[in-house]
């Protein structure tokens, strides 16, 4: 008896536990939530209403230090080759010590002070050099005290190249410390800082043109920014992606999320509306995805739901997405899908048919929480020599000359004709759609992903 009730302490004290860990997880997704939320509207709204390079990023400054609660932040751009130019600067940075070059804390301020600082001759260059973020504590000031408690850098990079750095200074709360997950939500950020810079380099560029033609092309940058550069390289998968806008401004966006050495979420995405505000909604859907996928690594329908929650949440107007999720599992040789609103999964099997596969789902940001909106999944086995295609309606909808669709049927034929070979594969729709579109206009963007399993 003694033996069975020593037991059961010891499983209430370890599932105890468990749910501790487990609400805590839940208040920093939740926390980070809202601070996404919090940055991407005042980020978007900063972008909307300055035009002014300097100004701008000194505002970014102060919401990203606000974000991951930051007692200082400094922006560094990348110039040349060689030298990091502070950009901006906000909070208080800890004294430093102009006598003591040699300890660590102290050589860290010296520099973070500094106008500009050479890469090679910096921690800060470490950054850039490795693309990979530094997170640090107590560093040492001289004399047995840490002159920094905290210290995190990330990379700002855009088509994954870095094009500066972001550190930030001590935590403004508990024990002034940050952490693994402050990391990942700065890097998150980071990367919106990069795009709104370049962006706002580009909108100073165009400033004595039409305003017209300066919210096409701005708006035409972040959409070709949230494309990703190039798709994961497997040897067990081949993937092949194509995006072709019908104008300079894009709804469409697809991503290549890698989850872990064998598994890897492919997503494909349709926003609503046309011009800047579909590709901010884009913007943030993105920010959103990349916040949570990891979270919801194993579930695809409370991903969608998230999403979903997010979207309906904070958005000003009644704008949705349409999206299609793949989480791929290289080892296993499975599949995941799930849709919200979007078109239809095809499958092409070993023997050459083509399955049509859609799960029931809404468009991620029309229905509030409260109506509990359902997102079916459908997993399968992928066989080597099997391959799947995800599409937006600009293929299956091109209008001929004498206004008929494409259709899905004339798509689920093209592709019957098509070698293996995602990129000839792809290459062979789009003829077939230009073919039967001819002269016709290009009416909507048009999107392919196609992934094939090698043996």
């Amino acid at each position: 008896m003694t033996v069975i009730l020593g037991l059961l302490t010891v499983l209430h004290f370890t599932l105890l536990k468990r749910l501790k860990r487990m609400l805590r997880r839940e208040a920093r997704a939740r926390s980070d939530r809202e601070e996404v939320v919090s940055f991407l509207n005042r980020f978007a709204n900063s972008i909307v209403t300055t035009n002014d390079s300097t100004r701008w990023l000194q505002l970014v400054a102060s919401y990203v230090a606000a974000a991951i609660h930051a007692r200082a932040l400094v922006i560094y751009s990348l110039e040349g080759d060689t030298l990091l130019r502070a950009v901006a600067k906000t909070g208080r940075l800890p004294s430093v010590n102009q006598q003591d070059t040699q300890s660590s804390g102290s050589r860290l301020l010296h520099d973070l002070n500094a106008s500009s600082v050479d890469l090679n001759e910096s921690r800060l260059g470490e950054v850039i050099l490795g693309g990979q973020p530094i997170l640090e504590h107590q560093l040492d000031g001289g004399g047995g005290h840490a002159s920094i408690q905290s210290f995190l850098a990330v990379p700002m990079s855009i088509d994954e190249g870095n094009i500066g750095v972001i550190c930030a200074i001590d935590k403004q709360m508990e024990n002034g410390h940050f952490s693994q997950d402050d990391a990942y939500l700065l890097q998150s950020l980071s990367n919106q800082v990069a795009l709104g810079s370049t962006l706002i380099q580009v909108y100073e560029e165009l400033a004595m043109q039409q305003r017209v033609q300066q919210d096409l092309k701005l708006a035409r940058e972040i959409q070709k920014s949230l494309l990703p550069a190039r798709a994961p390289y497997s040897r067990r998968l081949k993937i092949n992606a194509v995006n072709i806008p019908a104008r300079e401004v894009s709804g469409d966006f697809y991503d290549f999320i890698t989850l872990d050495e064998d598994n890897v979420l492919v997503v494909i995405a349709d926003a609503s509306g046309k011009g800047v505000p579909a590709c901010m909604l884009m913007a943030m859907c993105r920010s959103f995805l990349r916040s949570n996928a990891f979270r919801y690594r194993r579930d695809l329908e409370g991903l969608m739901k998230e999403l979903n929650r997010n979207l309906f949440t904070d958005t000003d107007e009644p704008q949705f997405i349409t999206m299609a999720c793949c989480l791929v599992d290289k080892k296993d040789n499975t599949i995941e899908y799930a849709r919200a609103g979007h078109t239809e999964l095809l499958i092409r099997t070993t023997k050459g048919e083509i399955q049509v596969i859609s799960p029931e789902g809404p468009a991620l940001g029309l229905l509030p929480e409260d109506l509990d909106p359902q997102y079916d999944t459908f997993s399968f086995s992928w066989p080597p020599g099997s391959s799947i295609l995800l599409f937006t309606d600009g293929i299956t909808e091109a209008l001929s000359d004498k206004n008929e669709e494409f259709g899905l049927d004339r798509l689920i034929q093209a592709w019957k004709q098509q070698p293996l070979d995602p990129q000839q594969a792809t290459e062979g729709i789009l003829t077939a759609v230009r073919t039967f579109t001819q002269a016709s206009v290009q009416n909507d963007d048009q999107t392919m992903v196609l992934l094939t399993r090698t043996s």
